[in-house]
Formats: C-alpha cells, sequence, structure tokens
C-alpha cells in the first residue's frame, strides 16, 4: 500500500509529496527578494502556504497553482480565513498551461521531469527582468548553458536556487514566446 497514493501519481508526478517546511518557505521568500509591489506565482502550489506568507509578510499579491482539487480547497479555506480578498488568488489547474506574464516572481518546487518541460517558460519570466526561485531542483538548461547563474543557498537540507537576469544576457526573442 502507498502512504502517498492521495498525492502522488506514479509516473504522472510533477511535484513532490510533500510541502516545503515554514523555514523553507521563509528562506525562500527572502532569497527572492520579494516586496508589496510582486506579483508572485508558486507553481505547484499545494497547500498555498509560499504564497499566503508572501500575502501576509510582504503585502504582494500572489496566486497558487495547483491540480489536486483537495489541496486547492485546503488554499481556497486558507484565503477565507486569512481575509486576503483579492491579494491571493488559487488557480486548479495544470502548471503547465499558466499564463505567468504577469509574475515577477515564480516559485517552484517540482521534481527535475517537471522543471525540464517548464524550462522555456522559467526563462521568459526571467528576460522579463523577473526572479525564479527553485526549491531543490534548479534550471538545468540555464545552469548548463551558463547564460545566467543561480545564486544557491541551503536551509537545512534543503537547496534554494535563486534566477535573475542581472546581465541583461536573455534576449527579447526569449521574453516573447509566450
Amino acid at each position: 500500500m502507498n502512504p502517498f497514493q492521495n498525492y502522488w501519481m506514479e509516473g504522472d508526478s510533477l511535484a513532490p509529496p510533500c510541502q516545503a517546511e515554514m523555514d523553507v518557505v521563509d528562506h525562500i521568500l527572502e532569497a527572492s527578494g520579494v516586496s508589496y509591489a510582486d506579483h508572485l506565482i508558486d507553481l505547484g502550489c499545494g497547500d498555498g502556504r509560499i504564497a499566503l506568507r508572501a500575502a501576509s509578510r510582504f503585502g504582494c499579491t500572489s496566486t497558487g497553482v495547483e491540480l489536486e482539487s483537495t489541496l486547492c480547497a485546503t488554499f481556497n479555506r486558507y484565503i477565507a480565513l486569512g481575509k486576503f480578498g483579492d491579494r491571493v488568488t488559487c488557480i486548479e489547474g495544470d502548471l503547465r498551461e499558466v499564463d505567468v506574464t504577469s509574475a515577477t516572481i515564480v516559485i517552484t518546487y517540482l521534481l527535475p521531469n517537471a522543471m525540464a518541460e517548464i524550462s522555456d517558460t522559467l526563462i521568459q519570466v526571467l528576460a522579463r527582468g523577473g526572479t525564479v526561485v527553485c526549491n531543490t531542483w534548479g534550471i538545468v538548461k540555464l545552469d548548463e548553458d551558463g547564460r545566467v547563474k543561480s545564486i544557491k543557498s541551503t536551509i537545512g537540507n534543503t537547496n534554494v536556487f535563486v534566477y535573475k537576469d542581472h546581465d541583461g544576457l536573455l534576449t527579447n526573442d526569449e521574453s516573447e514566446k509566450t
């Protein structure tokens, strides 16, 4: 019997079957440089803890994208309980199909195969001047070609990768592929 059967779709999972611990959430948000002016999108948000924490601590608007309906229901309850109004939104759907053009910061905690699938989308965010923060697994495509280096930090046994195109090495062509 698989104890994660309700959370882990064998062969079809995009994200690990667990949430980031709150100390990791805080580290991710601090590393992202999030502020009131940002719109943060958390791809594969689970129960929404990163989006909720970003809105409550930093005052930004946040959107969480999650495929699992039970996790979306939990996230929506937290939104209502926290009285976030229109500052926090939950999108129930496939993170590979979500428009992220409004994001100034994108957060991921996705498995390597999912990171590879959405790497072009994340590169487009960077080309528009945004920031991408990855929990545990980074953007291999960028790490391999060297145009944008990640800043890696560790909290406990969790690696956090922050990507920002400080030198403008990504082209406008890449930002227009959306």
